[in-house]
């Protein structure tokens, strides 16, 4: 067992008894106070987010509907570039840069593994809320921050939509229809939504492999070019169910299903230009397969008094992704190649959390909760190759399974100890175990953290417009179950930027501590500024590191060294009407962050963590006039070199997206949006570089970018 926690146990029950001892206190003066609003559960923002964001003992940033759907985006992914702080690579969100350290949440869960953004409509979402500093209630696993994505809940009247869209550009074809309905009566409401997507994409890439010797000789020069062409259908269904009792109790069920299925063709030509002949010059690749998401909550909410509330929900899901893919290579119309690759994994799990929360007076609003969580994976992958003359085969068959279980408690007081200063102080346990059994080789991991965790909000004297935030947090990230397996997987061409890869049963959780100081500025009519420096120290970083084994080049993650990481963020938003009265009704956002940090064991200078941008930035406007409706939205994401060890390094290009929406409103209930997505055709140039005392490797990757429409009708009924 691996104890991921360095605070000696005597300070843990130390903390625990003194937080016990305030919460059985309170409990005391329940009976002769005065009743206090709920405490702070995921609040229904309507109108203007600043509210609550501004009043929050928690630093929360807030993104409500309307900014969510105004774009049209297809997909969730598209919709998280434009937010504050946040930048997308690939399929990765990231706040402060950080991929791997932003934790992404589903109505305050993690949702299973493989789930991807990219398959949740942004109709099913009420809002997003973007905590950059840690809460007790919220898992502790994001060193960088947390999103959560809170789905549609509130349901005031009957209502129906239906929207129909239509995308398509040089290298796409997207087409989408989704339906949502809701309706209440006294004891219940309810609201369901579907929607069906068909895309068809087609992707180019360009790539140059270079290897040096140690003069600086060019060895081995090849260029390869592909395209891919992937056809993919989707169905997405939601629904969720309340009945409300008259003494204020409420029982909820809610449940979503995605499922998808996808097939792609690919031609891949590799041209040797220097050096040795590449064996697979003219390569085929097919691949098709299935995904699919499944999930049940059943929520009971119970008022035990005016001012003590209990709220317990269980939940059951599952997963399945399947794989099948072919590739086939010829050289000299010979075939040199015949491989079939399949995986097959599953996830079947269940989850339980409570809260328990009473209000204090007027003062406190103090709970205690658990979260829980007990799930098996499955996976196999398996790769055979036809035996060809002359030719190796790389046949391997790998299939493990995971036993996963998690517990945490945590106790948490909102104070607000006068008009202008109030507190959060909270602490989390949680303990993570982790059995897998991959055929002959069986492994265990473990890892316990305590999170003390403090947030404190003051408002400036003499007005109501200045007010500073810190927050003092510990938070730590887990191994990815993939890092954990000891099985290996071979690669047909080793080399130092494309080796075998394998897992890591002895990584440790990595931890963090953190300091966050913010600075908030608001007027009137929503405008706002906030400026905020934050600090996160690692220790136990894992880095993926290349080795030579024997003759083989092989991926390894490895706890090596700590990181620090410094960060300032800058962002504002207001109406143009709020600086002068007679400007057009224009509704301006900008943000920026700047982002350092260094990893120790790696020579500098570029040593960042992975694929960190140096900076990024946001801005954007919106205009409503009459019956018309637009905006527009630049954002930008620094590049540039990042060494990752000794011998490696990899580099990318600044990422430039600008996308702008018109909306006309034909009739109180009907509207046509029209949208444009990478006016700038932006691609992807990235660069994987290896270099040791004998030689050296590179490869120079370009991927095309293309301006892509949609137009989209919207019906309510």
């Amino acid at each position: 067992m691996t104890s991921a926690s360095r605070i000696p146990y005597q300070i843990k029950l130390a903390a625990i008894a003194a937080m016990t001892s305030a919460a059985a206190s309170a409990q005391q003066q329940v009976l002769d106070a005065a009743p206090l609003a709920a405490p702070r559960n995921i609040v229904v923002v309507k109108g203007d987010a600043n509210a609550a964001r501004r009043d929050d003992s928690v630093s929360r940033i807030v993104v409500n509907r309307n900014d969510i759907l105004k774009f049209g985006d297809p997909s969730l992914l598209d919709v998280m570039k434009r937010l504050p702080g946040v930048t997308v690579n690939d399929l990765s969100v990231r706040l402060r840069g950080l991929g791997g350290y932003t934790q992404i949440l589903i109505n305050g869960e993690r949702p299973p593994a493989g789930f991807s953004l990219d398959t949740l409509s942004p109709d099913a979402v009420e809002r997003i809320e973007i905590f950059r500093s840690a809460t007790a209630e919220f898992t502790t696993q994001g060193i960088a921050g947390t999103i959560n994505v809170v789905l549609r809940k509130a349901v005031s009247k009957a209502a129906g939509e239906m929207k129909l869209g239509i995308g398509a550009g040089p290298n796409t074809r997207a087409d989408d229809a989704s339906l949502a309905w809701s309706d209440k009566s006294d004891k219940r409401s309810y609201n369901f939504g579907a929607r069906f997507v068909h895309s068809d994409n087609v992707a180019e890439a360009h790539s140059i492999e270079t290897e040096h010797d140690p003069g600086v000789t060019i060895t081995n020069l090849r260029d390869i070019r592909g395209f891919n062409r992937n056809v993919s259908n989707g169905l997405n269904l939601n629904g969720r169910v309340n009945w409300s009792y008259d003494d204020g109790d409420r029982l909820t069920w809610e449940g979503f299903a995605n499922g998808s299925k996808y097939h792609g063709d690919g031609h891949i030509v590799t041209a040797t230009l220097i050096g040795d002949r590449y064996p697979y010059p003219d390569e085929t690749v097919r691949a098709s397969g299935d995904n699919w998401d499944v999930r049940n909550n059943l929520e009971w909410l119970r008022h035990l008094s005016d001012t003590v509330k209990l709220e317990m929900k269980g939940g059951l899901y599952g997963t399945r992704r399947q794989l099948n893919f072919g590739r086939s290579a010829y050289d000299e119309a010979e075939l040199s190649l015949h491989r079939m690759y399949v995986t097959d994994a599953k996830e079947r799990g269940a989850t339980w959390t409570g809260k328990y929360s009473l209000a204090v007076g007027t003062a406190h609003s103090v709970a205690f909760g658990w979260d829980t969580s007990y799930s098996r994976f499955q996976q196999r992958e398996v790769q055979l190759d036809a035996v060809l003359p002359n030719q190796g085969s790389f046949n391997f068959d790998n299939g493990y399974g995971a036993l996963i279980r998690r517990l945490a408690v945590y106790l948490q007081d909102e104070w607000k100890i006068t008009p202008a200063w109030s507190l959060y102080l909270g602490m989390r346990d949680e303990r993570l175990e982790v059995k897998t059994d991959a055929y002959s080789v069986s492994a265990t991991s473990s890892s316990h953290v305590f999170s003390p965790l403090l947030q404190t909000l003051w408002k400036l004297p003499g007005n109501r417009r200045d007010q500073l935030r810190l927050a003092i947090t510990r938070t730590y990230k887990a191994p990815e179950l993939s890092r954990l397996v000891p099985t290996r997987f071979y690669a047909s061409y080793n080399t130092p930027v494309t080796p075998d890869a394998s897992g890591n049963p002895s990584l440790r959780p990595e931890l963090a501590s953190g300091l966050d100081l913010t600075y908030e500025r608001y007027w009137d009519n929503g405008a706002m500024v906030s400026v905020s420096a934050s600090a996160r120290d690692i220790t136990n970083l894992i880095r993926d590191k290349v080795h030579l084994q024997v003759d083989r080049w092989i991926l390894m993650p490895e706890n090596s060294g700590n990181a620090s990481v410094r960060t300032l963020d800058v962002e504002t938003k207001f109406p143009l009407k709020s600086l002068f009265p007679s400007a057009p009704a224009i509704d301006t956002k900008f943000s920026a962050s700047r982002n350092w940090s260094s990893v120790s064991g790696v020579p500098g200078p570029d040593n960042r963590l992975d694929r960190q941008p140096p900076w990024s930035a946001n801005v954007g406007a919106d205009y409503r006039v009459g019956a018309w409706s637009g905006g527009v939205n630049f954002s930008l994401a620094a590049g540039g070199p990042i060494r990752t060890s000794t011998t490696q390094l990899n580099s990318s290009k600044a990422r430039r997206d600008l996308d702008t929406y018109v909306v006309h409103r034909m009739t109180p209930s009907r509207q046509l949006r029209v949208a444009l997505r990478n006016v700038l055709k932006t691609g992807t140039e990235t660069l994987t570089k290896y270099s040791d005392q004998n030689s050296s490797f590179e490869r120079r990757r370009a991927l095309r970018g293309f301006l892509n429409w949609r137009i989209q009708l919207e019906q309510k009924f």
